[in-house]
């Protein structure tokens, strides 16, 4: 058998003809599926670092490949880091519940629909 050269063209099915079959990972490296770069935890925290050295914005959002906005939020506090836990905003009868006790009961074997009826029906209607 004979060694393949480096460079063989591949022909398409259905086009021009291509140097090298390639694969694209579109979550690699911080991008999402849009070519929007997302906030990762290292670059949060190295806009952080950068900003706590003194360093300018327009510097910082260069280097980064980011934008001046973004660096922004962060120095403002408006973006928080990714690995900050999210705040979820409970309804209110959800807070008004005793969840040791409704697990209780549950763990006990009672039925869904009757604790609801008993402990949580009144506070949410």
């Amino acid at each position: 058998m004979s060694k393949p050269e480096e460079n063989q063209s591949v022909e398409p099915v259905y086009g021009t003809p291509l140097l090298q079959p390639t694969t694209v990972d579109p979550n690699q490296e911080g991008e999402d599926g849009m070519g929007v770069r997302s906030m990762t935890v290292g670059r949060y925290e190295e806009i952080r670092r950068r900003l706590a050295e003194g360093r300018g914005l327009r510097e910082i959002a260069r280097a980064l490949s980011c934008s001046r906005d973004t660096v922004r939020e962060v120095r403002h506090g408006a973006r928080q880091s990714p690995d900050a836990p999210k705040r979820s905003s409970d309804p209110l009868w959800m807070l008004q519940l005793e969840w040791p006790a409704i697990v209780h009961d549950l763990g006990l074997g009672h039925p869904l629909k009757f604790i609801w009826e008993e402990k949580a029906q009144h506070r949410s209607t």
